[in-house]
C-alpha cells in the first residue's frame, strides 16, 4: 500500500512540475524572448528535483541495488516522456502575441468598438509654394486595383518594429524608412514636430487609418538617387494650385495632401 501511495504522490508531483514547466517553455517559444529566462528557470528546477525525487524513491524501495532493472528505467523514462508531453501541451496552450491581438480586436467589436486594420503616416514637403509628390509605380494596391502612374505623399504603413521607446517613435521611424526608400531622401525626424491630418477608410466596423504630417524641407536632405527619381519623373514638385488637377491615387490621398492648403 505505502508503495502504491509513494508512486502516486511521485506521478502527482511529475505531472504538476512538467505542466508548469511546459506552460513556461510555451510562452518562451510563442511570445516574448524574455521569458525564456522562466522557461530555462522551470525546465532546470524540474530536472533537479525530479532527480531529487528519483534518488529519494530509489532509498525507498532499497537502494539502487534492490531495484529491479526495470524499475530504474521507468523511474529515468517516465518523467522525460512527461515532461515532453508536458511541453507540447505548454506550447499549443499559450496563445501567440497575434492570436491575443485577434482576440482583442474581437472583444472591442463585441462592445461596439472601431477596429483599425491599418496605418499609414505620410509626409508634406512644401518648399515655395510647391508640393514633393510621388508617382506611384506599384501596381497593388490597398483597393485592388492598379493605381500606378498616379500621385501620392510620400509615406507607408506603420509595422510593428516602427515602435521603439517614445510616443511618436512609430510616425517618426516610418518616415524615415519610407522617405529613404521612395524618395531616396534622408530625413532627420528627432526634432520633427508631428501634428497629425487624419483621414480613414470604413468598412464593416474595421478602419484603416492615414495620417499626413508637415515637414520643414531643410529636414530632408537629397541623395544621388534622389536626384535620379527628380530627374525620371518619379518624383515631382506640384505647385499647389496645380493640386487640385492632378490625378491622386485616391481621394483620401489628395485629402490628406489638401488640407489647410486647397
Amino acid at each position: 500500500m505505502a508503495i502504491v501511495l509513494l508512486d502516486v504522490a511521485i506521478y502527482a508531483y511529475y505531472i504538476m512540475a512538467a505542466l508548469s514547466s511546459g506552460r513556461a517553455a510555451g510562452f518562451a517559444l510563442k511570445q516574448s524572448n524574455k521569458t525564456k529566462e522562466y522557461y530555462w528557470v522551470g525546465i532546470s528546477l524540474y530536472c533537479f528535483l525530479t532527480m531529487f525525487v528519483l534518488m529519494a524513491t530509489l532509498a525507498a524501495l532499497g537502494g539502487i541495488e534492490a531495484s529491479s532493472p526495470k524499475s530504474i528505467v521507468q523511474l529515468i523514462f517516465n518523467p522525460i516522456v512527461i515532461a515532453f508531453i508536458a511541453i507540447a501541451f505548454g506550447y499549443f496552450s499559450v496563445p501567440t502575441k497575434n492570436e491575443l491581438v485577434i482576440k482583442k480586436c474581437r472583444d472591442n467589436l463585441k462592445r461596439g468598438r472601431a477596429v483599425a486594420t491599418g496605418i499609414g503616416v505620410f509626409g508634406r514637403v512644401i518648399e515655395d509654394g510647391k508640393m514633393l509628390l510621388r508617382r506611384r509605380t506599384e501596381k497593388d494596391s490597398l483597393f485592388g486595383e492598379d493605381l500606378s502612374g498616379r500621385f501620392e505623399l510620400i509615406g507607408g504603413g506603420v509595422e510593428v518594429c516602427d515602435f521603439k521607446e517614445g510616443y511618436q517613435s512609430a510616425a517618426k521611424n516610418t518616415l524615415v524608412r519610407e522617405f529613404d526608400e521612395e524618395a531616396g531622401m534622408i530625413l532627420d525626424a528627432e526634432d520633427l514636430d508631428i501634428i497629425l491630418r487624419i483621414a480613414w477608410l470604413g468598412k464593416d466596423n474595421a478602419y484603416d487609418l492615414a495620417f499626413s504630417i508637415n515637414i520643414p524641407r531643410n529636414m530632408v536632405h537629397q541623395t544621388c538617387r534622389h536626384k535620379r527619381l527628380l530627374s525620371g519623373g518619379h518624383l515631382v514638385w506640384v505647385p499647389f494650385n496645380k493640386l487640385d488637377q492632378i490625378e491622386f491615387v485616391s481621394k483620401r490621398m489628395k485629402e490628406l495632401a489638401t488640407q489647410g492648403i486647397l
